[in-house]
């Protein structure tokens, strides 16, 4: 390895001694990495260590100088001066920390602001040092460093010095290095001791005894490992079949014609989002049209009734939850050639309502929603006919046995009536007052559990909670007003219908009266059929002017 030069070397002019060849380890540490050679440049506070060629260990720091040191008359002039300078420029110690304080003689000691440390007036070396530079040097006994013989460079192995090289004192890494005798140190080295073997030098290392926490019996914890595994396996399956079922409520099946000689290609596959079927993210549909050399498909649309052509990666809605159809052809081939087209389009149809035109419509019955049939009935119906074998009070409700709140009755039918026909009723409140008096007349009393006995009395009707007590209310109001028998006896007839009931319960509530005023005076109006054929029972129309009567004699009391 070539030597390197300081940052100030010598002048061209001065020739430089001859490198030393590199040693094996460093002499302290006995590192393998002893360093680079450096040629110092005399910039210290010793003028003298000027082309010197030196080592510096990267383990231990320590400096390894290896030729003499330079006379003085050698030093170029230049040099001289530079280093005079440079000695004037540093401030000199106060007499008072002179006399107070005892500094470390090692001219390579020095602080972070170049200035001498303090050295330890308890060492055992002459002079004092601090503590870096005594364990540094040479083996002295001193117990205020904790330095001994057997820790010092006496212990090296020979090996690793060669006889013939002069080493130098310990100097610091700025070439602050003081010019020692050689032979004195040489002297320090061949005096000292040669350590002598500890017994305790060939003993291992203790073994540091840890101790942890062991359970009390060796089954701890093999109950929560097998419910735990046994929790994983049942997430497992549980995941496995709602990707299962997943795949079935996303089940397309895919008609395709591809030509006219051929059949239709049947296929079922499965949507990867929910209601779109995209034919791209099927490979089986893409290599079947890329053998024809296919770039656009024609879907047939059951809003348009027509075939639309469109590309690949374009979405086709589709129904979810049952098994949608989708009927896609290659364009060219004709409706007339697709096998089997009128029967899929039949399957189609059966799954969804198919939209007419609104010109096709008869102009009368386009206001109407829905067909009304006199044979329509409901739970706790009963035909007009029979609604005097009920049993009806004067007050317009239907005595029925009582039942607990919290247990739903085994029938609420009358014995005499027979059960109601099967009606697609689905919606509440129903659409005549005769078929809600009966089962709201028993839901009047329900506190508890209020959707069980609502399931039992409106069946195949949803419960929704506003929705019933907005109704139950208005039935209440009737009930009051003594008008909701009058409105049952109707029957299903534009005039007994609910929307009617609620339509007068409002008219009354507008004219300032309360439901609380059915105990009011009331004038009685004579019947067109002579006297009543149930002794003291007022009739039907004699109830239903009742309210009108009560608002005319508040009227008179206000004149």
């Amino acid at each position: 390895m070539a030597p390197v030069m300081s940052r100030m070397s010598p002048p061209p002019g001065l020739d430089p001694p001859e490198a030393p060849e590199r040693r094996l380890a460093c002499p302290c540490c006995l590192s393998l990495e002893h360093g680079e050679l450096k040629l110092c440049a005399g910039m210290g506070q010793v003028l003298q260590n000027y082309n010197w060629w030196y080592r510096r260990c990267p383990n231990c720091d320590f400096l390894d100088w290896h030729t003499p040191a330079t006379p003085i008359d050698a030093i170029p002039e230049e040099i001289r001066v530079r280093f005079a300078l440079l000695q004037s420029t540093h401030s000199p110690q106060p007499k008072q920390a002179r006399d107070s304080t005892i500094l470390c003689k090692d001219h390579d000691c020095l602080q972070s602001k170049n200035q001498p440390r303090r050295a330890n007036k308890d060492c055992s070396r002459d002079p004092p040092r601090c503590a870096n530079c005594c364990r540094k040097g040479p083996p002295v006994k001193c117990k205020a460093h904790g330095v001994f013989p057997s820790t010092g460079i006496s212990s090296l192995p020979s090996t690793f010095f060669d006889p013939s090289i002069v080493i130098p004192a310990s100097t610091g890494p700025s070439d602050h290095s003081q010019v020692n005798d050689p032979s004195s140190n040489m002297k320090n080295v061949s005096t000292s001791p040669s350590p002598s073997p500890s017994p305790k030098g060939t003993s291992s290392t203790p073994v540091v005894v840890r101790s942890y926490a062991r359970p009390l019996s060796e089954g701890y914890g093999n109950s929560w490992f097998e419910a735990q595994h046994l929790k994983l396996q049942i997430s497992e399956k549980v995941e496995e079949s709602r990707h299962l079922d997943s795949m079935l409520e996303n089940k397309v099946t895919v008609r395709l014609w591809l030509s006219r000689s051929e059949d239709m290609f049947h296929i079922n596959v499965s949507n990867r989002v929910a209601g779109k079927f995209v034919l791209a993210e099927h490979e089986e549909l893409v290599d079947e049209l890329t053998q024809w050399n296919v770039k656009l498909i024609e879907v047939y649309s059951m809003d348009e009734a027509q075939w639309v052509k469109q590309t690949f990666m374009l979405p086709v809605p589709v129904p979810v939850g049952r098994n949608a159809h989708v009927l896609i052809r290659v364009p060219g081939v004709p409706t007339a050639d697709c096998f089997g087209f009128e029967d899929e389009l039949a399957l189609m149809s059966q799954g969804c309502t198919l939209k007419r035109p609104r010109d096709t419509e008869d102009p009368g019955n386009r206001g109407k929603s829905r067909k009304t049939s006199a044979e329509h009935t409901a739970g706790f119906s009963h035909s007009p006919d029979e609604s005097g074998s009920v049993g009806a009070s004067v007050n317009g409700n239907v005595h029925i046995s009582p039942h607990h709140a919290g247990s739903a009755p085994p029938s609420l039918y009358p014995p005499d009536l027979p059960p109601p026909a099967a009606a697609n009723v689905k919606t509440f409140p129903f659409v005549y007052v005769c078929d809600m008096q009966l089962p709201m007349n028993f839901m009047e009393g329900i506190r508890d559990e209020v959707p069980c006995h609502f399931a039992s009395a409106f069946r195949s009707v949803p419960f929704i909670s506003s929705t019933f007590y907005k109704h139950r209310n208005i039935y209440q109001d009737a009930c009051a007003f003594k008008i909701i028998d009058s409105f049952a006896k109707k029957g299903r007839v534009p005039d007994g219908k609910w929307s009617a009931l609620v339509h007068r319960i409002k008219e009354l509530q507008c004219f300032g009266l309360d439901s609380t005023a059915q105990d009011s005076p009331v004038i009685s109006t004579p019947s067109p059929t002579g006297p009543f054929s149930s002794g003291n029972s007022p009739s039907t129309e004699a109830a239903d002017v009742a309210p009108f009567a009560v608002l005319t004699t508040h009227f008179e009391s206000f004149q």
